[in-house]
């Protein structure tokens, strides 16, 4: 009976080209967690660069990950959170956040190389940052 309805009404739109409304509205719960993603390119010139870049994707992996706790492991700690700030920059100002996500690719081009003791000379860091609040009208109204 219910395929017969369905192939009544299927004919019934085609003959009057209508369709049902289907009165869909949004309901408002709350705000989602937005994700930030920053873009870095390092190209270090001298060895000390080189391994100031490499301590600094070694800081960005370490915080990323919680730390585990308690007898035997059955814990672990948050992982760091983030205030992320533009210094010198009229960007909206970014909320704690924490790193989801980061993706390093060494010397993604072809003409990259190694050198100076095999360190690469272009590193591409991608950090994935998600807000740990959701923000509200007043944090809009004061920059976010």
């Amino acid at each position: 009976v219910g395929a017969a309805a369905s192939g009544i009404l299927n004919e019934r739109q085609k003959t009057t080209q209508t369709t049902v409304n289907p009165r869909e509205f949004a309901l408002f719960r709350s705000p989602n967690l937005r994700n930030f993603s920053l873009n870095f390119i390092m190209i270090p010139t001298s060895l000390q660069e080189s391994e100031q870049c490499a301590e600094i994707v070694k800081t960005f992996r370490t915080a990323m990950y919680p730390e585990v706790t308690g007898d035997g492991g059955m814990s672990y700690t948050f992982p760091y959170a983030f205030t992320l700030e533009f210094v010198n920059a009229d960007i909206l100002k970014l909320p704690e956040a924490v790193l989801e996500s980061a993706t390093v690719t060494y010397n993604p081009n072809a003409i990259s190389f190694f050198k100076q003791n095999k360190r690469p000379v272009e590193i591409n860091l991608t950090l994935n940052f998600k807000e740990i609040m959701p923000l509200s009208r007043r944090a809009i109204e004061a920059g976010y």
